[in-house]
Formats: C-alpha cells, sequence, structure tokens
C-alpha cells in the first residue's frame, strides 16, 4: 500500500502539518491494493468534485447520513461549536461518560444508536489535519497483492485474554494446550497479555517495524514481531503466522497483544492509542477487511477503549483512501469496560458490538467482545458465545462465527481409567475418586463449552454415550463403576493387566496415573519414565486410534517420597511432551492443584483433592475433543477378518485442517518398490504424493510433493494403474468422450535419499473406452499377467464384464481385447462400495463389495469366468475404504479413510485362510 513515507519529521508548517506530510497528502493516491469492484472503480475526477468521493463510487459520509436521518448535522454542528470551547472546558467534555435522558434505553437501542453516530471526515490537507489532531498517523509499508477476502460474515473469530501465559510456570502450556487447538479451529485469534513471548516451538522471523507518528508530528517506530508456528509436526506440517507486539511499555513483560492467523495477510500495521497510557492496536487485513486486538485500560474502566475505537476508524478510513478502496474493520479484545456502556461514550466511532449474553469475566463482568463497521454482518451475527472449557485465566475466550471441529465429536466416549489405587478411588467418601465425577462432567459437556458455536444442548447427556469400561468395579452408588486401577501396582504391573483388557473393550479414551507406587517403592526410579512409555506405547496398539490423557503425579506428605516424585514428574513431562510433539494423540494434565493439604494420608487424595484431579482430566479430555482426535470408538477387534488382519491404528494423519477429501485420495505404487504409496489429486487432476517408506518395520511417509500437474480433470476421471506390467502405476485420465489418455511413469533412480523421480511419458488415446459411466469403471490386473485390464460394473451388482490389456491401442492396433462376461456367479446385493484388489498374493486381483452396512465380501480371482465366493471376510469399518498394500507382500491391506484422508489401517495377515 502506498504511504506516507518512512521519513516523517517536519517541525510545524502551515495548518501545523510537517512539510513532508503536506506534500504526500495532496498527491494523487495509487491504484488499490484489492482490485475496485466495477460498479466502484475510481472514475476520472470531474468539476465540482470537492475531493470527497468520484462520480459514481458510494460516498461514506452520504450512506451514513441516510442512516441517521440527517441527525449527524446536528451532532457535526454541536462538536464544531463545541471545540471553541476553553481548553479545559473541552477536557472535562470529552472525559465525562454521556447520560441518557428521559425513560431507559435497551441495550439494542444503545447499539442501534451508536452505530447511527458520525464523525467530520474531509481528504486532502483537512484530512491530514484530522488525522495528525487525533494522534493516529500510521507510515505504511508498500502493500501486496490481495491474497484472499475474509469478509467478517463468514471469518470465524476468536478474542481471549491469557493474563500472561509464558510456555513455563505454574499456567504452563497455554500456548500449546489451548491457543494451538484455537488456532486450528478459528482463522484470526486475538489476544491480550500473551506473555512474554509467544510459543517455544515457533520461529521468529523477520520483524516488521511500523511507524505511527502522533499528534505533535512524533514519530515512533514500533517492531511488530513475527513467528512461524507448526502446529503439527515436521512431516505433516501446519503452520500459523503470529505478530506480536510488546505493549508493556515495549520492553516485555506479560501485557502484550498477539494475533495468530491461518494464511499470511495482505498487511500487518499498528494504531497507535491517543490515550497516552493506552496501549497500541495490533491488526491484519485480509483483502478489504481489517481485524484487530485491543486491551483497554483496567484502571480506569477500560476509558481509553472508546478513543482507540474512534482512532481505528479514523485510520482504516485514511488507508482506505489512499488506496482508494473501502476497508471494514473488525476489532476483538479485552475492553475493561460493559459493551452498554462504551456505546455510549465519546467518540465510538459509527459501528455494532458483538457481544456475550453471560459474564466473559470470572467477577462477572461482559468485558471481552467484538466491534465492526460492519454494520449489517454485526448484525447477521448477533451475539457472541464464550468458551467454557478454558485454563487458568481471569477471562473467558470468547468467540463469533461458526465452525467445526477438527473432527466431528464421536457419539459416544468410551472411557477407560488405568493406574493404581488413586485411579480406583482409594480413601473417598463413594470410593470412587475422580471417575465419578469424571463420568458426570462429560455428559454436561456441549458444543458450544468445546468450540464456541451456539450448541446448547449435552453431547453425551445419556450414561450410555460416557461408557466406564474397564476389569474391576468399585463405587458406592455410582452409576457406572468400571475401571482398571489396581491399588499397590506398579507400571509394570499395570501394563500387565492392561495388556488384554484394552484390546478387548478398545476404549477411545485412556486416562492414565501411573507411578506412584514405583516413587513410594523405590522401584528404579531412573527407569519409570521408560517404562510408562511402553506402557503408552502397549495401550496404543491395543486400541489402534485411542486418545491418552496422561497425569503427573500427585503429591506427598513424605519428603523422601517426593524428591523421587518431583524428578519423576519433570522426566515424564518432557517424555510426554516430545511425543505429543512428534504426532501421538495424547495429553498431559498437570495435577499440581492438588496439594498435600488434599492428602488423607501420604499418598492419597480427600475428596477435595479427587474434584481437583476430576477437574484437570476433564479438561484434558476436552482438549483433546477440541483437537478432534477422539473418534469413534471401535467394537472388538474390529474389522475381525477370517484370514486374520492385524490393527495398526493410525499410519496417516491426513491433510492439514478439515478438508473433504476422502473421495480424492489414491493408493498406487508409483516407485515400484511393492508397497502403496499415498497421492492427493486436486479438483483439476494435479498430484501431490507422499512416498511408502519402510522405517526399520515401520511405515513412514516421505512428502514429495506435486509430481504430475494434471490434465484439468478432476479426481472422479483420474485412475492410476499398472499398464506395462514394469511394476510402477501409471497415470489414466478418462476424458468425458469416454477416450483415455495415459502417461507411463518413467521415474527412475535419482541421487537423492528417498531414490524416485517423476517422469511421464504421454499415451494420448491409449483406448477409445466405452460409454459406460466412470465411477463404473475399474483397472484391475484380472488375468495375472501384470498389465491393467478395463473392467466395467455394468450394473453394480451381479453384471461385470472386462477388456484385457494387450498394450493399449496404437494407429493401426487394437490394444484392448474383449473378455466378455467375468464373475458369472455373483449374487444379487446393494452394494454401496465394489474395489478389486489382490487379497491372496497369487498375482490376479480379487473382487471386494461392500454391502449398505460397510461389510466386505469377496470373490477370489479364478482365472475363469465364475469366482470363488469367500463370503463375508470382516466385521467393516464404515467409512470409506480403500485396499492397498501397505507392507509389500504382495496382499492387500485395508485401510478407512478419514473425511481430511487419514488413514487408519488393518494388515493382511492371511486374509485367503
Amino acid at each position: 500500500m502506498g504511504g506516507l513515507g518512512q521519513d516523517i519529521r517536519g517541525e510545524g508548517a502551515a495548518g501545523d502539518l510537517p512539510p513532508r506530510v503536506r506534500r504526500l497528502r495532496l498527491r494523487r493516491p495509487r491504484r488499490p491494493a484489492v482490485p475496485v469492484p466495477r460498479q466502484h472503480a475510481p472514475q476520472p475526477r470531474q468539476r465540482g468534485d470537492r475531493g470527497r468521493c468520484a462520480p459514481r463510487r458510494p460516498c461514506r459520509r452520504r450512506q451514513r447520513h441516510e442512516r441517521s436521518g440527517g441527525a449527524h448535522h446536528a451532532r457535526r454542528t454541536q462538536r464544531r461549536r463545541a471545540d471553541r470551547l476553553p481548553h479545559h472546558e473541552r477536557e472535562r467534555r470529552d472525559h465525562r461518560i454521556p447520560q441518557r435522558r428521559g425513560r431507559p434505553m435497551t441495550e439494542a437501542a444503545t447499539t442501534d444508536r451508536a452505530f447511527r453516530r458520525h464523525r467530520f471526515r474531509d481528504v486532502g490537507v483537512l484530512g491530514a489535519l484530522f488525522l495528525l489532531l487525533a494522534g493516529l498517523l500510521v507510515v505504511l509499508p508498500a502493500s501486496p497483492a490481495a491474497a484472499e477476502q475474509r469478509p467478517l460474515a463468514t471469518t470465524p473469530l476468536l478474542t481471549w485474554n491469557m493474563q500472561g501465559a509464558n510456555e513455563s510456570g505454574p499456567n504452563t502450556n497455554k500456548w500449546f494446550n489451548n491457543v494451538r487447538n484455537y488456532a486450528r479451529q478459528y482463522q484470526i485469534v486475538m489476544l491480550q497479555e500473551a506473555g512474554a513471548i509467544p510459543a517455544d516451538s515457533s520461529t521468529r522471523l523477520a520483524d516488521l517495524n511500523r511507524t505511527t507518528v502522533d499528534r505533535n508530528g512524533q514519530a515512533t517506530t514500533h517492531a511488530v514481531r513475527h513467528y512461524r508456528w507448526n502446529l503439527h509436526t515436521e512431516a505433516y506440517p501446519d503452520n500459523r503466522h503470529v505478530y506480536f507486539l510488546l505493549t508493556q511499555n515495549g520492553e516485555g513483560g506479560r501485557v502484550n497483544l498477539a494475533i495468530v492467523v491461518n494464511g499470511e495477510p495482505d498487511e500487518v500495521n499498528v494504531v497507535q492509542n491517543p490515550v497516552e497510557a493506552g496501549r497500541t492496536a495490533l491488526g491484519v487485513r485480509y483483502g478489504s477487511h481489517w481485524y484487530f486486538t485491543v486491551h483497554g485500560l483496567a484502571g480506569s474502566n477500560g476509558s481509553d477503549s472508546a478513543p482507540l475505537l474512534d482512532a481505528i476508524d479514523t485510520q482504516v478510513e485514511a488507508w482506505g483512501r489512499q488506496q482508494r478502496v473501502e476497508y471494514e474493520w473488525t476489532v476483538g479484545g479485552d475492553f475493561n469496560v460493559e459493551p452498554n456502556v462504551i456505546i455510549d461514550r465519546g467518540g465510538f466511532p459509527p459501528a455494532r458490538t458483538m457481544h456475550t449474553t453471560v459474564p466473559t469475566h470470572r467477577d462477572g463482568g461482559r468485558l471481552d467482545y467484538f466491534v465492526s463497521s460492519d454494520v449489517a454482518a454485526a448484525q447477521q451475527i448477533g451475539h457472541a458465545h464464550v468458551v467454557q472449557w478454558a485454563p487458568p485465566s481471569d477471562h473467558l475466550p470468547t468467540t463469533i462465527g461458526h465452525l467445526r471441529a477438527a473432527a466431528e465429536p464421536p457419539s459416544s466416549i468410551r472411557l477407560m481409567p488405568v493406574g493404581d489405587s488413586i485411579t480406583q478411588g482409594l480413601g473417598s467418601a463413594n470410593e470412587s475418586g475422580a471417575r465419578d465425577e469424571i463420568q458426570a462432567d462429560l455428559g454436561k459437556i456441549s458444543q458450544n463449552e468445546l468450540f464456541g458455536n451456539d450448541i446448547l444442548s449435552p453431547m453425551w447427556d445419556l450414561p450410555a454415550k460416557r461408557d466406564m469400561v474397564g476389569e474391576r468395579r468399585n463405587g458406592i452408588g455410582i452409576p457406572d463403576p468400571d475401571h482398571e486401577g489396581w491399588p499397590g501396582y506398579t507400571i509394570d504391573q499395570i501394563a500387565a493387566e492392561a495388556s488384554d483388557a484394552v484390546p478387548q473393550m478398545r476404549p477411545n479414551v485412556v486416562t492414565l496415573l501411573a507411578g506412584t507406587n514405583d516413587m513410594v517403592r523405590n522401584v528404579d526410579v531412573a527407569d519409570a519414565p521408560a517404562r510408562l512409555s511402553r506402557l503408552i506405547d502397549q495401550i496404543y496398539k491395543g486400541s489402534p486410534g485411542v486418545t491418552i490423557v496422561v497425569g503427573l503425579l500427585t503429591p506427598s506428605k513424605n519428603p523422601a517420597i517426593q524428591q523421587r516424585i518431583t524428578s519423576y514428574n519433570a522426566s515424564i513431562a518432557e517424555m510426554l511432551d516430545t511425543r505429543i510433539a512428534k504426532g501421538d494423540h495424547m495429553v498431559r494434565v498437570d495435577l499440581s492443584a492438588v496439594t498435600t493439604g488434599d492428602l488423607a494420608d501420604e499418598v492419597h487424595p480427600t475428596d477435595a483433592g479427587y474434584r481437583k484431579i476430576a477437574d484437570a482430566y476433564v479438561a484434558g479430555i476436552s482438549s483433546a475433543l477440541n483437537n478432534g482426535w477422539v473418534r469413534e470408538a471401535a467394537p472388538p477387534g474390529d474389522p475381525d477378518p477370517r484370514g486374520g488382519y492385524e490393527p495398526k491404528g493410525r499410519i496417516w494423519d491426513g491433510l492439514p485442517g478439515d478438508p473433504d477429501v476422502a473421495g480424492a485420495m489414491k493408493y498406487p505404487d508409483l516407485d515400484g518398490d511393492g508397497r502403496s504409496d499415498i497421492v492427493w489429486v486436486s479438483p483439476t487432476g494435479a498430484a501431490t504424493v507422499w512416498l511408502n517408506r519402510n522405517d526399520n518395520g515401520k511405515t513412514a511417509w516421505t512428502y514429495r510433493g506435486e509430481f504430475a500437474m494434471g490434465t484439468g480433470q478432476g479426481p472422479d476421471r483420474v485412475f492410476f494403474a499398472d499398464l506395462d506390467g514394469d511394476g510402477k502405476d501409471d497415470y489414466l485420465v478418462i476424458r468425458p468422450d469416454h477416450t483415455i489418455d495415459a502417461y507411463i511413469n518413467r521415474g527412475g533412480d535419482t541421487v537423492g535419499s528417498d531414490g524416485w523421480k517423476p517422469g511421464w511419458e504421454p499415451r494420448p488415446n491409449y483406448g477409445r473406452g466405452t460409454d459406460t459411466p466412470v465411477d463404473r469403471i475399474r483397472f484391475a490386473d484380472v488375468d495375472g499377467d501384470g498389465h491393467a485390464d478395463y473392467v466395467r460394473l455394468l450394473d453394480f451388482g451381479t453384471k461385470v464384464d472386462v477388456f484385457y490389456n494387450r498394450g493399449g491401442d496404437t494407429p493401426g492396433h487394437d490394444g484392448w481385447e474383449p473378455g466378455g462376461a467375468i464373475l458369472t456367479n455373483l449374487t444379487a446385493r446393494s452394494n454401496k462400495q465394489i474395489e478389486f484388489a489382490d487379497l491372496n498374493g497369487d498375482g490376479k486381483d480379487d473382487y471386494v463389495s461392500l454391502d449398505a452396512d460397510g461389510v466386505p465380501h469377496a470373490w477370489f480371482n479364478t482365472g475363469r469366468a465364475d469366482w470363488t465366493e469367500r463370503g463375508k471376510i470382516a466385521q467393516g469399518t464404515g467409512g470409506v475404504v480403500a485396499l492397498p498394500d501397505l507392507d509389500g507382500d504382495d496382499r492387500a491391506d485395508w485401510v478407512k479413510i478419514a473425511r481430511n484422508g487419514a488413514l487408519d489401517a488393518w494388515i493382511n495377515k492371511g486374509g485367503d485362510k
């Protein structure tokens, strides 16, 4: 964006404008950074235009005049007359809160009246004078072209006063466990009291220097710190941009501002607070909308908040005038004043508040909300919402806009409490400890509390929807006494008991608290964290996809035991955080709220202590739900095939965010190593690959990026199959006229570590095709010669025929041999999905159909027209299924594909038996 330059330094000139400012303000504005709509496009200046608006371009002042019914003229006249008052009278006028006369107005009425208020605006020298007097001049860098539009109506926002959040100390991990979750779901997160630094795992980039000029012409440079923050892992990055502004005297401290955004904004800038003690506002722009985070002064009941909003409105309008673009703005923050009070304060701009109907502050005030100049969108949005499940802070996160969770919450919770006597609840009045309170609290959780939307009904209100499971039963008068707590047991003894309970009951959530008896008995304390890590591995293996909430140990009154507990807690905290950073679906909960005053003996809590444990675990489970980690609980041993499939759990986390790409994922073998790779096909046919690499017997995925540009046809017309028998799958496209174009895979070895490079030989018109709908075509090796054949599912039930691949069509050569009907003994069935894959490793692809319930039935390829029926081969997993060969043993495995492409896998260990 064109700015005022970086060298504004002039001392008073005519009209109290520094000379350079006066010259620059008279220049013709640059073209807009965001394309102006045709009906708003700048027109040549005509005679009689007074610099206010170009002809045919909507005039903001005129629109406000029409909305207010002309009332703003009277207010403007009153302000001009008031400006002639002596200085001390003006100061007294500006600092008092206007009182309403007559009958009280409703909150909605005061809001409506507030956004009808108006202020005098002008351009040219008068505009510059107004800005200087307001103390709001900001020097802008040149702006890039607009990356995207993010209008208020469709942009989910969250604001939160974190009350000083660092990565260490008593309020540990607010950035990691909470802000990270919010940043995954809200496009823009506005933070106040954000601590001295952002998350430790973020990477600091180059600072962005922004200059403001106050009413005295004094320039101030503000260094906006820019960070890149990966919310996930190095293998599967999910990056956010963090912009951080030191607002506590510019010297650190905890009372600083931050904005976390998904996608780099078009601009980042600041607006200086016209109140001397007030904090600067930090903002980002996407397209034609600015978003700011602010923090009003607490000691004066937010006396600077209305003037700061007025300053933002003035500055944004000035930026828009420079670019000849109509900008809107939205501010979120802790205003330290009630919304119905701020709208009646002097200087409140033409805008509308979006606030909650419940307190956002622990003391009962509604201090956190949003204000926007986009009145129409704000009216449509209505009220804001609070997120009830928040970490220690005197403010609740406040949100507007509807959003999805990282994944849909499960229909039920199957929770297994694993541990020792504290897990059982020894010493509590009803002998259930924290278990009964956890189960009861889960029944109160709503989507509103988790995600900040307006769905208030509890998700798991029925006891059957929050099932506690385990081999043991303890508890007096509680609805569900099941658990896996073993009094007196060490970590290894707990692991021995859980080794069969976990795979048998298949929980989707495990709460784990283990190690107290190792510390009490002084059992190889140095190795205890490694034993706990092995227990975690065992739980993941027994219930693939489970989320584990792990607690640090509660204290002991015995100094020797406490010394060991302190060392153990420090070690397992480091171990757990490392695993979480690498992608384990696990939450670490700190139980330090339990003190020795909450103990009934050396180690066992009182009822008050158990209540604190329950609170911590419920918060941890909520964090996992917010991450989208808690999935539907699977039946034991699912998919339970006849010949045996080994469950591997989640083997790939899918694409970042929550895109709907399950139908666009393909699993070809691109490099010829016998193992299927992962490919995402975009709507234009561009293909991005993750190569399947063996890492000491484990599947590992190597990201190789886009390897095929595509032809413009989407994933429903793109196939991968080995046409030439070289062991590498080729790229096929079925055009709308049914013609098959082939791109033969000529990828070969490179000097790179992954030993593969993409390369394609075009073979247009490889087959003339048929008029069969594309969703009923499969490419499968029916005759076992290593070349994929063309298969038609004529009625998606009992009629299947084949054209054998004899080298593809070339001039003068018909490369496809009609093979007639196959699978002539199919029984009529209502199928939801049909796939061909080699289940038994004989080199010929077999037939697998999923019925309406998702249960797979197989027919083995005999090489004849009639194939051998094998019947039901698994219970099924539901959802979208694929049959790749993940381990290179020539037998197709089973994967269930989530909405975002994430994979849960079962390895075929002999599905033909």
